[in-house]
Formats: structure tokens, sequence, C-alpha cells
């Protein structure tokens, strides 16, 4: 029996789930799996909204619900109302994911959902994810975890079943492109949202822009920086970040790859060990 056989078993004998549906590929893998296992009148993929939350990400989320065939709805989240979140220290995944959770509980009890479910792979456990541990605190499940699904699992499993996504890069929220301790804002969400959808425009794919105040640190994958040898591109991008409010555009030689923003906490566990 294959792992995707002994995912859906899992959610056979739960009956009825409830999904934290991001939109991206390993929450709708995990959300098309439950489908698959025991029905769309039994499963409910839940996308919460907020300014940390991309526009552009809530549409690909209603999308990927309609092609899957899953009941879906919205709610909304108020993390960025949160003190502790708004301070940005170490833990302030933990206080986004606990917002989350403690909202998707509410839903499940109002609507007799026995089970929620993240989309959170193996892979996960090699980075630093302090809301992993709201997870668990608010009995919210990992089954892709508890399977050893890997990202390149979901990927090619998600292309075997047609999902449409099964390519798509991580989009974490807006808040993991400021630095730690530096005070996250609606503005700098909206500044940094704005010209993430900028460059999506252009044509680039996998990327981030890391906002330091003053200054827009674009990140892109190794294959991409080749395209900002075009002059009149990167006079467009600097003419556009310019009028989103920032005064420095600069591209890191560090190739993009998610969680850069952890190295220096990695950094310190390795010194401390």
């Amino acid at each position: 029996m294959d792992k995707y056989q002994k995912l859906k078993l899992y959610f056979q004998k739960h009956k009825q789930v409830l999904v934290a549906f991001s939109g991206g590929c390993d929450s709708a893998f995990v959300l098309k799996a439950a489908l698959d296992a025991i029905g769309k009148e039994n499963v409910l993929g839940v996308t919460a909204l907020s300014a940390s939350f991309p526009e552009r990400e809530k549409e690909i989320a209603s999308r990927v619900a309609q092609e899957i065939g899953a009941s879906h709805c919205f709610i909304e989240s108020e993390e960025t109302s949160l003190l502790n979140y708004k301070k940005n220290d170490h833990k302030r995944c933990f206080y986004c994911k606990e917002e989350l959770y403690s909202k998707l509980k509410k839903v499940a009890e109002e609507r007799k959902y026995s089970l929620i479910v993240n989309g959170a792979n193996l892979d996960d456990k090699q980075d630093y994810r302090p809301g992993q541990k709201a997870a668990m605190l608010l009995d919210v499940h990992s089954p892709l975890q508890d399977f050893f699904f890997t990202k390149q699992d979901v990927r090619d499993k998600s292309k075997e079943l047609g999902l449409s996504i099964w390519d798509k890069p991580a989009s974490p929220c807006l808040a993991s492109r400021i630095p730690y301790f530096q005070e996250v804002t609606t503005q700098k969400l909206k500044q940094i949202e704005k010209a993430e959808k900028y460059l999506h425009g252009l044509g680039f794919k996998n990327f981030r822009v890391r906002h330091h105040g003053d200054l827009a640190r674009i990140e892109l994958k190794e294959e991409e920086m080749k395209n900002l040898f075009s002059v009149s591109l990167r006079e467009s991008i600097l003419e556009y970040f310019e009028s989103l409010g920032f005064l420095y555009i600069s591209l890191d030689l560090r190739s993009f790859k998610s969680g850069n923003m952890n190295r220096k906490i990695k950094n310190k566990a390795k010194l401390a060990k």
C-alpha cells in the first residue's frame, strides 16, 4: 500500500475533516486526499484572510478549491492586530498560527468537524517553524509529516493526480519578508505585496522581496537573475519600487531559498552546540 492510500485510510477513520487551506501545493494535496477518501460533504477547506495574506493567493485558493471540487470558505484572521505578532520576535509565527488555529477550532466546533489538519510536510521539520508548536497545542494535525511526505513527494503525487498547482512555489505569509525585531505593520505588508505582484507580472516566478525599511532586497533564483541584465527591466523595477516608498533597491547575490530569514537563528543554534 503506497503512502497516498495510507493517507486516505487515515481520513476515512476520522470521517469529517477541516483542512487549513492556504491555496498552496501542500494544503491543496491534503484537501484532495481528504476529498478522495470521504467525499465533499465531509470535508471543508478553510482559508484565513488578513493583511499578511496576498490578494493574489486568495484568488488562487478559490480557483483551486473549485478545481478540486471541495467545499471551501474564507474567514478573517486578526494576527496583525496582536501586539506579540507585530513586535516580530522569533515567535511571530507561533502567534500567527495560534490565532489561525483558534479560529479554525471555532469553525470546526460550529460545523461538527472532528479533525483539523494542515499541510506541513516532512521537510518543514528541517526549518525553524514555531507555528508547529501552536498546531500541537491546539490539536491540529500534520498528516503529511505522519506519513513521511516530503515536498517532492507532494509535488510528484499532485502532478499524477492532475492538480494544477503541483509546481506552485511556496508563498508564506508576507510578514516573513520582514527581519525579526522590525515591527510588522500593515503599510509594510502592502508594500511587499505590491512589489511582489509587480515582479510576478514581469514573469518572475520564485522570489522574495525582503523589507529593510527604505531598502527592498530582491531574492531571485539563480536562473532568473540573468533577466536583470536588461537595463530597461531594471529601470522599470526601480521606478515602481520607488513609487511604493523604497529609496534603495538591491539584488541579493545569494540566490533565493525559502527560509533565508531564519539563517541567523540557525547559525546561533549551531554555535550553541
